[in-house]
């Protein structure tokens, strides 16, 4: 077959490229790593600006906890999981509407603590015990969405999902015999 460009490929004759070069895969892959650092930082803009909160996600494995005085930060936590799911979904409807309670109580719930305001024992026991549940649950759903966003983009579903992206910005770097690729060489007097 005749050498033809990248970018002359229909989306077709790229997908059988890509199934057949290694090196296509590997761009493709290194791009859609690219794509998940972007993401990761939208994950962690709200979030990781939580005072008092340590976490760790992934290796060598995830925790999420408060230093001293929690109930101080779960109004900034909850408000944080809020913007965190208008940027993208994280949160089930259920979780949502959950950490969304919380947070309306979270101020309620701080001033109890330092008794400010003043409720019955079991009022204030169950008022804690929808902030723990509801930090634990909110926590877990932040480590499976984490989880879920790092196999994906580690996949080669993402490096065929970069395929057009990368054809789009490479297309006339290289040609190609529909099997083998070769960097294209310019006339730099021309």
């Amino acid at each position: 077959m005749e050498k033809r460009m990248i970018s002359d490929l229909s989306t077709e004759e790229l997908k059988d490229l890509f199934s057949k070069n290694e090196f296509l895969r590997k761009k493709c892959a290194e791009r859609a790593l690219i794509d998940m650092e972007f993401v990761m930082e939208d994950f962690f803009r709200y979030i990781g600006k939580v005072k008092g909160l340590d976490y760790n996600f992934g290796y060598p494995g995830n925790y999420m906890n408060f230093g001293a005085y929690t109930a101080d930060y779960y109004e900034d936590f909850f408000r944080a999981c809020i913007d965190t799911q208008e940027n993208m979904i994280v949160f089930s409807d259920y979780v949502l509407e959950k950490i969304k309670k919380a947070y309306s109580k979270a101020a309620f719930y701080q001033d109890c603590t330092y008794g400010y305001e003043e409720i019955s024992e079991k009022r204030y026991n169950d008022l804690e015990k929808l902030m723990i549940t509801t930090f634990e649950t909110a926590k877990n759903s932040l480590f499976r969405a984490y989880s879920d966003i790092e196999d994906y983009y580690y996949s080669d579903a993402a490096a065929a999902d970069e395929l057009d992206i990368w054809a789009d910005d490479h297309g006339s770097d290289y040609e190609t015999d529909g099997t083998k690729i070769y960097e294209t060489i310019y006339n730099v007097y021309a």
